[in-house]
């Protein structure tokens, strides 16, 4: 088993665990590596850089299902299987953000352990949450800042809310 917290560079930043370019062509080594193991991933989306960050007590058992089609299609409103089943695994790519050592802990302790590391990581990274993208979001965010996301212009978001 892994550690208890990621691996870190001589900063004190995290550094991923692994990184698999492509779950697509590496889902065989991904299921492999991870059985068995609990932990902390995140799902990007390689054209947008949207992340999706998760986690699991059994890594393997939980990627086991999102490479299964009928469990993807069957729980499609889940942000993650949506962006699967539209987008294809290709585009994505798999990094384990932080293996858990969870063998000592009782049932309860692992629960509390495990989403206590995620939520550390979704309040560091800060993913967009589900519908960032859409446009009253974004106008949300302009009126509540004063500055539009890069890459985005005012007009652009006002066409796409109003029209």
């Amino acid at each position: 088993m892994g550690s208890k917290h990621p691996i870190s560079d001589t900063n004190g930043s995290n550094v991923p665990a692994i990184i698999y370019n492509n779950a697509n062509t590496d889902k065989s080594q991904i299921l492999k590596d991870n059985n068995g193991r609990a932990g902390i991933y995140q799902w990007r989306h390689i054209k947008s850089g949207q992340i999706y960050i998760g986690s699991a007590v059994d890594l393997s058992k939980r990627f086991k299902n999102y490479y299964n089609k009928a469990y993807v299609i069957c729980y499609k409103t889940s942000y993650i299987n949506n962006a699967l089943f539209s987008h294809g695994y290709s585009s994505f790519s798999l990094t384990i953000l932080e293996y858990l050592d969870i063998t000592n802990l009782s049932l309860e302790e692992t629960r509390k352990f495990i989403l206590e590391r995620e939520q550390s990581y979704l309040d560091s990274l800060e993913p967009e949450p589900q519908g960032a993208r859409s446009p009253f979001f974004l106008m949300f965010l302009i009126l509540k800042t004063g500055v539009p996301p890069r890459g985005l212009s005012i007009i652009y978001l006002k066409q796409r809310v109003l029209y």
